[in-house]
């Protein structure tokens, strides 16, 4: 018999776990997300808001000029 996979998104910079129902991004470590949810979950790894945050910070920096200050699509 075939076990279903729940993938969810996973910030492993951050220890952010997203919750679709929530819609909100909260914190879990993978020890605590694999004692919780156990075998029948696929962690995707992804960019929190928190990563989105320090990339725009960053290439503003190196970049002035040439990216946004509301880049779209973060």
């Amino acid at each position: 018999m075939e076990t279903s996979m729940l993938t969810l998104h996973f910030c492993g910079v951050h220890d952010l776990l997203f919750f679709t129902s929530l819609q909100e991004w909260l914190s879990f470590t993978t020890v605590q997300i694999e004692h919780t949810l156990g075998e029948v979950l696929c962690l995707k790894e992804s960019a929190c808001p928190r990563c989105t945050t320090v990339t725009k910070v960053a290439l503003q920096k190196q970049c002035p000029s040439s990216v946004p200050r509301e880049a779209s699509g973060f």
